[in-house]
């Protein structure tokens, strides 16, 4: 199979989408990028001093990934990327970020891009005029992970993020995870991880492999929940699957149900957010808010009133989050720009 990507790769025309940024926290920032040919890279980070640090990745490859270390987080950095080709350059883009986290800030997610990328397009540029620190997807964000055309696509579409964090959930379109990893560097390089930002900390899971009692995923999972800082105010889960939704009962459904809920339910977790679905719905059960957003591009389910669910509806969409100490706004915003759906989340310690 290896070789094959490979062929794929150099059968395609020249094709360079924007950086995008990963991995950001503890002093340091993954930046990302990819070139249709095999070649080396490099990373001028200029500080807001204007003084110039150069990062050099001397392997030669199609998925560049260099890692920008000892940050301050304070700082505001501009970048510049480049990669060379037997001395000839094949690739140069510019961007900025910082580190620095402000007491208000907006953060965004999505899920369910693959099968429709001008739709996908289109979701992310309404998700850009907000500007959000960051961006989580929320799984299947190809339609095959061994498929690089899609990946290419699916990166034209999201270089709009130049300026944003991005990370994402494992769906089950992505499920060997080949590419995932070549092109999505997360803490950790783990296909189910956390971070915190702010008072908040996200946890997302890996819902195609093993969280039963006996896992390491639930095990890590509940030793994380146990070890929560006191500076955490919200506790967000990210799953692809959803635990709780108005379609069919299904098997992973019952089986997170088993074992994952009554760990959420028992830690007091805040909001659980999924895709899967094609489409969005509200719910809320024993004070935990369960979102599904799968308006990102796929094929859209329809959506049906179901007891006990606070909304749904069937349209391409997004959901922006907006921080202030102890409470998170939150809409829903479809592909016009109309707002479907708010809703305030007050801290539990509030």
């Amino acid at each position: 199979m290896a070789k094959i990507l490979i062929l794929i790769v150099f059968l395609l025309p020249a094709l360079t989408f924007g950086t995008f940024l990963t991995d950001a926290g503890d002093g340091k920032v993954t930046i990302n990028w990819y070139t249709n040919e095999s070649a080396d890279s490099s990373c001028v980070l200029i500080d807001g001093f204007g003084t110039e640090r150069t990062f050099y990745s001397a392997q030669a490859t199609s998925f560049h990934r260099i890692v920008l270390e000892d940050l301050d987080p304070l700082m505001h950095y501009n970048y510049e990327v480049e990669s060379y080709s037997n001395k000839k350059r094949v690739y140069n883009a510019k961007g900025n970020f910082s580190l620095t986290i402000t007491p208000s800030f907006s953060f965004a997610l999505y899920g369910d891009s693959r099968s429709n990328f001008e739709i996908h397009r289109k979701v992310c540029k309404e998700i850009n005029q907000y500007h959000p620190s960051f961006i989580i997807n929320l799984g299947d964000i190809v339609y095959m992970d061994s498929i690089i055309r899609d990946w290419v696509d699916y990166f034209e579409s999201i270089d709009v993020f130049e300026n944003s964090f991005y990370y994402s959930a494992l769906g089950n379109h992505e499920r060997a995870a080949i590419n995932f990893r070549r092109f999505l560097d997360f803490p950790g390089d783990k296909l189910y991880y956390s971070f915190q930002y702010g008072g908040i900390l996200f946890i997302v899971l890996n819902t195609n492999q093993r969280y039963d009692w006996c896992s390491k995923q639930y095990k890590w999972l509940k030793a994380l929940f146990e070890n929560r800082g006191p500076d955490i105010e919200f506790t967000v889960v990210i799953t692809h699957h959803p635990p709780y939704n108005n379609s069919i009962v299904n098997m992973w459904r019952i089986l997170m149900n088993l074992s994952l809920v009554p760990l959420f339910e028992q830690y007091k977790v805040d909001l659980v957010i999924s895709g899967h679905i094609h489409n969005y719905q509200r719910f809320l059960k024993n004070s935990i808010t369960y979102l599904i957003s799968g308006g990102g591009g796929a094929l859209l389910d329809t959506s049906k009133a179901t007891a006990g669910f606070k909304k749904d509806f069937s349209n391409y969409h997004f959901i922006l989050f907006e921080y202030v100490k102890g409470k998170l706004t939150a809409k829903c915003i479809d592909i016009d720009g109309n707002i479907r759906d708010e809703f305030v989340i007050t801290s539990k310690e509030n």
